[in-house]
């Protein structure tokens, strides 16, 4: 299934189920750029679908998307000083998306 990503550097794979969410992320107009890590395994399970912010980055913003327990970091180049505002639009976007 290709999408046609626009903000979204795509050198790792990105789990399926968090396809829908970065679409909608890309349509705000402050971030710039989205780089999503490596895929990898944590020792426990978690939710079934989990999107959670991490801390603010020197360029931007960090999330941590999940999969019951396999993980996904990502990376957000956003605007400087709209980091506050892109995180409060983020949050819409994973209430309306259902996490």
């Amino acid at each position: 299934m290709a999408n046609s990503f626009t903000k979204v550097k795509t050198e790792h794979t990105i789990m399926k189920e968090f396809h829908e969410f970065l679409l909608q992320i890309e349509k705000i107009e402050d971030i710039q750029r989205i780089v999503p890590g490596r895929i990898y395994r944590e020792q426990s399970g978690r939710a079934w679908f989990k999107i959670n912010y991490s801390y603010p980055t020197i360029s931007g913003l960090k999330y941590k998307m999940c999969k019951w327990s396999t993980g996904q970091e990502l990376f957000i180049i956003c605007n400087k000083g709209t980091e506050e505002d892109v995180v409060a639009q983020i949050d819409k976007v994973i209430i309306k998306i259902g996490n």
